[in-house]
């Protein structure tokens, strides 16, 4: 993996980094491979992916923000994958695929419920009325995430660090 630093935006900080993924991303308004890697190293920021592909030095980036349809998917034999539209206003819709062929999804899945939390904030306005509705951590959970026995398809994120986070219900998917 390369030591090049990453150039951030400022508040932007890496979540997780995955080496060793597959990336394909096509460009549905003209059916063009925009960005195509095997062992490419996938990054996760607090606004956006960051793929770089090592052998040929290319790099690409979709903003979280304007992501759509997102999908992770943990089949019983092969790869997790995660997919996706990206709208960008002045370059078309792009439809990405993630394939952790060498591992690292679950670490990704987890840091991506922590930035779905947080975006979620940022577009709906707070509603008090979804406290009530997700059940409280056990005493135990000081992590980013836990899963309930009453529901174990749906993982429990913490939308911050505070002492006693809160907790964001989010459904795991199976393809």
């Amino acid at each position: 993996m390369s030591n090049a630093p990453i150039p951030l935006d400022p508040g932007e900080s890496i979540l997780v980094t995955i080496p060793a993924c597959d990336v394909n991303i096509t460009n549905k308004t003209d059916n063009g491979t925009y960005f195509k890697a095997k062992d490419a190293v996938v990054h996760l920021s607090t606004h956006r992916l960051i793929f770089s592909e090592l052998v040929s030095n290319t790099t690409a980036t979709l903003h979280i923000s304007l992501m759509t349809n997102t999908d992770f998917q943990q089949p019983w034999f092969g790869a997790n994958a995660f997919t996706g539209l990206c709208d960008m206003p002045t370059r078309g819709s792009f439809e990405f695929t993630i394939t952790f062929s060498k591992g690292g999804g679950d670490g990704f899945m987890m840091a991506w419920a922590h930035v779905q939390a947080q975006e979620a904030t940022k577009r709906a306005p707070a509603d008090p009325t979804i406290q009530h509705q997700i059940p409280t951590a056990p005493p135990e959970s000081t992590g980013v995430a836990y899963k309930s026995d009453d529901n174990p398809h749906t993982i429990y994120a913490a939308e911050s660090s505070q002492d006693k986070p809160t907790f964001q219900a989010y459904e795991k998917k199976n393809a």
